[in-house]
């Protein structure tokens, strides 16, 4: 063998450093789980610590995904329309949070099946201690009671709200974007009708006086109107509701905004941008603190009811209900949920997913029962309450 040809000989890892760098990825897949299974057998080997990476893995992921679960319920519980993205979650349909169970819980079962029951859990997380299902449903009331109902009409399309009032047969009827009066004076001859732009309400009990709430307005505009019945030779109070929908402001959040409250930015134009945003969401937290406050100094027997387009969680719903009490969550059976009637989200299950519309108690009173009505196509469905005299008011 000559000199040249010892020089070009080359040995068999060089010779095979070119075509290992050359193979296509699959063929080193393919190569690697061959390896792999072939050390099946042995202890230590490929596919035990393959196998053992991967329930590792799907432990970790598991506890990760349940305790950021909680944590974002508590922060949309507490913190609500303090944070931007949580501004959009708190009107977000509440089962999109079940979603990562789907592809994990499978995996669980298939590697470690004890870890798939911890998923279980999310559960009564989620509906019962997020989204309040309410078990306990109401009762008969034992003394001196009205039957109320409240109804956004605005946007019924062509549904009609008369199929529930005849077999609910409400004493008080409170009506958001009612438009005219005439008209139920003229469906509803044996009732009492008053109304004050679009708030409308129809008793069977004497109307001494109503008005506009004027200590509190939204960019000077009454979002609420009182009413002053006579019960039980007393006065009774009833606020008529209703608080401007966030949608344009949601429609906002959908978009960059959501990551601006996410990534929580401060400085440069951007910074204004976040602050413009939360700005509008503080100060429907302060109009749901005033309005409040206007509600509890009231010294007579109380009432508030309308569509106060905020959901059931949050910094605002806390604050209207610290003295208040929401007749659903104390009296009421199931979730609640008013808004929308209809929908074609599955994650709702093509059904209503938040409850905007209430019925509150206030002095003097105490919410035997509350339903939602049922199965309407409207935009917002009805909320009738049984509420009771407890000897409280003045």
């Amino acid at each position: 063998m000559s000199d040249d040809d010892m020089n070009n000989k080359t040995s068999p890892k060089e010779a095979a450093a070119p075509t290992e760098s050359l193979r296509a990825p699959i063929e080193w897949l393919f190569d690697r789980l061959d390896r792999l299974w072939k050390e099946r057998k042995q202890r230590g080997g490929g596919i035990q610590w393959l196998l053992k990476w991967i329930r590792r893995s799907l432990v970790f992921t598991t506890a990760a995904y349940l305790t950021l679960l909680v944590l974002i319920l508590l922060a949309l519980e507490y913190h609500g329309e303090k944070n931007l993205t949580l501004c959009l979650l708190l009107y977000a349909p509440p089962m999109g949070w079940l979603l990562p169970i789907i592809p994990m819980a499978p995996l669980c079962l298939l590697f470690c099946p004890r870890v798939a029951l911890a998923y279980l859990a999310a559960f009564p997380i989620l509906l019962l201690g997020y989204m309040d299902y309410n078990w306990t449903g109401g009762r008969k009331p034992t003394g001196p009671s009205l039957k109320v109902m409240t109804n956004n009409i605005g946007q019924k399309g062509k549904t009609s709200l008369t199929p529930f009032i005849e077999a609910e047969q409400p004493d008080i009827i409170a009506l958001q974007e009612a438009g005219r009066a005439r008209q139920f004076t003229a469906a509803y001859p044996e009732f009492n009708v008053a109304a004050h732009g679009e708030f409308t309400l129809i008793s069977r009990l004497p109307i001494l006086r109503s008005g506009y709430v004027r200590d509190v307005m939204w960019h000077g505009q009454p979002a609420a109107a009182w009413f002053e019945l006579e019960f039980e030779g007393a006065p009774l109070v009833i606020y008529n509701i209703h608080i401007p929908s966030p949608r344009d402001d949601l429609n906002k959040l959908a978009g960059r905004g959501a990551a601006l409250g996410l990534l929580g930015f401060v400085g440069g134009r951007i910074g204004e941008v976040r602050e413009e945003y939360q700005a509008k969401w503080d100060q429907r937290v302060a109009f749901a603190e005033a309005l409040a406050e206007v509600i509890e100094g009231d010294q007579r027997t109380t009432l508030a009811v309308g569509d106060f387009n905020m959901p059931n969680h949050g910094v605002a719903y806390r604050r209207m209900t610290t003295r208040l009490k929401d007749a659903f969550a104390e009296s009421g059976q199931g979730f609640g949920f008013t808004v929308p009637g209809t929908t074609r989200n599955p994650l709702s299950f093509f059904g209503p997913w938040l409850r905007l519309d209430y019925v509150m108690t206030g002095n003097g009173l105490a919410a035997a029962n509350c339903r939602i009505e049922p199965r309407r196509a409207s935009q917002h469905r009805a909320v009738v309450a049984e509420v009771e005299l407890t000897g409280s008011g003045n």
